[in-house]
């Protein structure tokens, strides 16, 4: 990072400003000495993209790119809603607020894992179901009052708090899937590979079991292991990765088809394989969120016999 930023010519006290405040000279170079010395650090021309940006005023700039991170990231977990919902009505008490805060680093590791998982605490079904109902609608109604592109307080507070997660979430990707990879934690499974998360924090529980973000870390394995030369050719295999939640019998799984040719976007056929896994092994299985390549499956403790029956699948539809 410092050797790229003092090889462009960028002090370190400037490469630490927000783009807005740094030297006007810089920002109009920047992206002519990135495109210069970009590839010098392996950051290649996909390193830049093109958007556009909406502008209220001379204080008010949102890019289409930091708009959809925002949505997305205010979208995709429960487990982050509290902060949201105290914008929209106000009143949240701060037990709730403890619980469900994605950046809560403080969080007692010796808590109940169920209550800052994600997961409904330790109620009847009707409940959990009443609870995870009002979590997600009040996700979706932050998210959708980020699209009011209005210049006022409350829309602010949500597009900067919707920033923070995103970012929060990007940084938990990119180090789970380093650990990930350095650990030589992927197994090999026959025909895929696959990875079961456990002996994580409450808080990263927390943000992977929304099937977005483990997809998203899921996509990260993929791209750094073929980046790096690995996971190409004969030895291109899809990825499975799991989570058992703080609930004991049930586990997300998501799964990406193995890497394909350039401009090439294989199908993903991983929902019908977890449906088909499951009812042969006589579990429970249901879609985890909206993406059909994740599911939710009630193990009871027996992932490693739902990953040998995903196995028969697999390898039934590869011949």
């Amino acid at each position: 990072f410092f050797s790229f930023f003092a090889k462009m010519g960028i002090s370190l006290k400037e490469s630490q400003q927000k783009f807005s405040f740094m030297n006007m000279s810089v920002r109009k170079e920047l992206k002519e000495r990135i495109a210069t010395h970009g590839p010098d650090f392996d950051l290649g021309e996909d390193f830049l993209y093109g958007s556009f940006q909406y502008r209220a005023g001379y204080n008010h700039i949102l890019s289409a790119a930091d708009a959809a991170d925002c949505v997305s990231a205010l979208l995709e977990s429960f487990s982050v809603a509290s902060s949201t919902i105290a914008l929209r009505q106000k009143e949240i008490s701060s037990q709730q607020r403890h619980d469900l805060d994605l950046e809560d680093e403080n969080a007692d590791a010796n808590a109940d894992p169920v209550s800052v998982s994600g997961e409904p605490p330790s109620q009847d079904a009707a409940e959990q179901e009443d609870r995870a109902r009002k979590l997600w609608q009040e996700s979706f109604n932050a998210a959708y009052d980020t699209l009011d592109f209005s210049v006022c307080d409350k829309h602010t507070h949500l597009f900067e708090r919707g920033l923070e997660i995103a970012k929060a979430m990007q940084r938990a990707i990119i180090e789970e899937g380093a650990a990930i990879i350095s650990g030589h934690k992927i197994s090999s499974a026959g025909d895929f590979r696959y990875c079961i998360l456990e002996g994580l924090p409450p808080r990263l529980v927390s943000a992977f079991s929304q099937p977005l973000m483990l997809l998203r870390l899921a996509r990260f394995i993929m791209s750094a292991q073929t980046a790096a030369g690995r996971w190409l050719g004969s030895s291109a295999k899809p990825l499975v990765l799991g989570l058992r939640t703080g609930l004991a019998d049930t586990a997300h799984f998501v799964g990406i088809p193995k890497h394909g040719m350039a401009g090439h976007v294989p199908r993903n056929d991983f929902g019908r394989h977890f449906r088909a896994a499951a009812r042969l092994i006589g579990k429970h299985c249901r879609p985890s969120g909206v993406d059909p390549s994740s599911a939710h499956v009630r193990v009871d403790g027996e992932v490693q016999r739902f990953l040998l029956a995903l196995h028969e699948v697999v390898s039934a539809h590869e011949v």
